[in-house]
């Protein structure tokens, strides 16, 4: 029993460690997948008003090559079965297998256009953080149906382990206590086209005492945002990269 507890004890370690939130999602996407049994995990941040997706990341890529915009355009976020009851707290885990037959999901856009080039059946999935505005869910991705009452029960007993883990790093970040770790370097959260998110407000007159833009960033460091941005974009989404 304890020898059974020591690979979910490492990853709790692991979880609760001082880290921003995309080494946090990097360390999610790593090691979850080891303990629930899969092909893949993945961390998406979700537009829950328009259906859309803001960020993957995924423990391997997609084969997908043009993952966000092709999702985003066409609308086939909306159509996977998990946006049913999307937050709905009576069924924080879910599992395709679950809630459509084979043949359902295999004529699902989100299968026919994403799913079916990595042979993926089946998914668990849990909304993590956030609202409608925004949340984040984490899920594990099989290329076979079905996860076993095991598989369920260890999701269960992560997932308010997960919440707690995104809550410190946020917190971390804000607070600027990841500055801690390397005094040369501090964070600043941006969004795609380089701009600085509400979240670094705070930061803005170190910028415009820095750079003198007015609270933006250097040209060069945009233009590397939002080339990261495009790559994303692209299908590149090993954390590794």
């Amino acid at each position: 029993m304890i020898e059974s507890s020591l690979p979910i004890l490492n990853f709790l370690q692991r979880l609760y460690q001082l880290q921003s939130v995309n080494q946090l999602t990097e360390t999610i996407c790593t090691h979850l997948t080891a303990l629930i049994g899969g092909e893949n995990t993945i961390v998406c941040v979700h537009d829950g008003h328009s259906r859309s997706l803001f960020s993957v990341a995924a423990q391997h890529p997609f084969s997908c090559k043009h993952l966000l915009p092709d999702v985003n355009a066409g609308g086939i976020v909306a159509t996977h079965p998990f946006w049913e009851d999307v937050l709905d707290q009576q069924r924080s885990i879910r599992t395709l297998s679950e809630l459509v037959s084979l043949q359902d999901w295999h004529a699902n856009p989100s299968y026919s256009e994403i799913y079916r080039y990595d042979h993926i059946e089946d998914q668990i999935n849990t909304e993590i953080f956030g609202t409608m505005d925004c949340f984040t869910t984490v899920g594990v991705l099989r290329s076979k149906r079905g996860f076993s009452p095991a598989d369920r029960e260890t999701f269960t007993r992560l997932r308010p382990h997960l919440v707690q883990a995104f809550t410190n790093a946020r917190m971390a970040e804000f607070g600027g206590l990841i500055q801690g770790r390397n005094e040369k370097a501090w964070v600043l959260p941006v969004d795609a086209r380089g701009c600085v998110l509400p979240a670094g407000e705070s930061a803005k007159p170190i910028l415009a005492l820095r750079f003198a833009r007015a609270g933006r960033l250097p040209e060069a460091v945009e233009s590397w945002v939002k080339a990261q941005a495009q790559l994303l974009s692209k299908g590149m989404l090993d954390t590794h990269i």
